[in-house]
């Protein structure tokens, strides 16, 4: 089945559950950077690798707890969300369905009382998506 490619800029969307935490606002743009040599309307398509450099604040709440802040980042892209390898060139992001995401306080949230409680910084997962914004270059996963 063929999905769209993913090119420079393109959008990215994080299921608001991270464990016990939950991802309440983007405060920096939630797009991802492409590097591949090609490009779809001027904008560089997306290679596998270039999703390690996705690195987003958000802020997040626990019940409980006053709001804190932290950093999406994306572990692993998966299978569907990528096209075969071709010797010499690294495979083109695609669409697909789910990426694995990692969720790290900076600014822990915390826990009001005598002696606040801060919320572990121990990194929680999730997912996410890719939403393409061109929708006519396709390529087989």
């Amino acid at each position: 089945m063929t999905q769209q490619i993913i090119c420079d800029g393109d959008t990215l969307v994080f299921l608001p559950a991270f464990g016990h935490r939950t991802i309440t606002t983007l405060i920096d743009p939630a797009i991802i950077r492409g590097s591949g040599h090609a490009t779809v309307k001027n904008k560089k398509m997306c290679v596998l690798g270039d999703e390690r450099n996705v690195r987003i604040k958000a802020q997040y709440s626990v019940l409980g707890h006053s709001p804190g802040v932290g950093v999406l980042t994306i572990t692993q892209v998966a299978n569907d969300q990528k096209t075969p390898g071709i010797k010499g060139m690294l495979p083109l992001l695609i669409k697909g369905q789910f990426f694995d995401a990692l969720f790290t306080p900076i600014q822990p949230a915390m826990k009001p009382g005598a002696l606040p409680t801060p919320d572990p910084t121990t990194p929680t997962t999730g997912k996410g998506q890719f939403v393409p914004a061109q929708l006519f270059a396709t390529a087989k996963g």
